[in-house]
C-alpha cells in the first residue's frame, strides 16, 4: 500500500479481516499476503531481479507487515516472491 510500513501493516490486517471474516469456525475465503518479500524491480525481470536490501531497513520496512498480516490478521497464506533478495531466491530458502 505504500512505504509507511506502519499504513500498510494497518490496511493489510483490515484488508485480510475483512476477506476472512470474523467467524471462528469458518472462512469467507482465504486471503494470501504476497509477494514475501522485497518484491519490486522490472516486471520483466521478476524471475531473475536481484533485490539488495541491508537488515534495517528489510527488517523496519519490509518485513513488519508481513509479520502483522500472519499474527494479528491471521492470513491463511502467503506466497513468495519470485526474486532474489540479497542473493537468495524468495521462494527457495
Amino acid at each position: 500500500f505504500g512505504e509507511d510500513p506502519y499504513l500498510t501493516g494497518r490496511l493489510g490486517v483490515a484488508f485480510v479481516k475483512g476477506i476472512q471474516g470474523n467467524d471462528k469456525k469458518y472462512l469467507k475465503a482465504a486471503a494470501c499476503a504476497k509477494h514475501y518479500a522485497v518484491h519490486s524491480g522490472p516486471e520483466g525481470e521478476r524471475h531473475s531481479f536481484n533485490a539488495v536490501v541491508d537488515q534495517k531497513d528489510l527488517r523496519e520496512t519490509y518485513l513488519p507487515a508481513f509479520k502483522e498480516l500472519v499474527q494479528e490478521a491471521g492470513v491463511e497464506a502467503v506466497m513468495g516472491a519470485y526474486n532474489r533478495t540479497n542473493g537468495e531466491p524468495c521462494c527457495g530458502s
